[in-house]
C-alpha cells in the first residue's frame, strides 16, 4: 500500500484475494432497533437510579425515626449525639 497524497491511499492489489477467511455474510442494517433498545436501557437505568436514591432516602429516615422509636432507650442516644432539637444536648465547637 502507498501513499500519494496525506488522506489518499493507492489501490490495494491483494484486495480480490483469498486470505483464508471466508467472505463477510451480509448484515442487516436496524437503527430503529438499535436506537429503540439503546432508548430502553437507558430509561431503565434512570429509572434505576431513582428507585436507588428514594430507597436510600427512606432507609435512612427509617433508621433515624422510626427504628429509634421502636428502640426506645436503648437507641435513645442517637438523637443526643446530633444535638437534635428538643434534647438539649449541644456540643460546643472547637476552632
Amino acid at each position: 500500500m502507498a501513499v500519494l497524497n496525506p488522506g489518499m491511499w493507492a489501490d490495494n492489489h491483494l484486495e480480490s484475494e483469498d486470505y483464508g477467511f471466508p467472505p463477510a455474510t451480509p448484515r442487516r442494517d436496524r437503527p430503529r432497533l438499535r436506537l429503540g433498545v439503546t432508548i430502553t436501557v437507558t430509561a431503565l437505568g434512570f429509572l434505576l437510579a431513582a428507585a436507588t436514591a428514594i430507597m436510600f432516602v427512606m432507609i435512612v429516615d427509617f433508621g433515624t425515626e422510626d427504628l429509634t422509636r421502636v428502640l426506645g432507650g436503648a437507641a435513645g442516644h442517637l438523637h443526643a449525639a446530633t444535638g437534635a432539637p428538643g434534647t438539649g444536648t449541644i456540643s460546643p465547637v472547637h476552632g
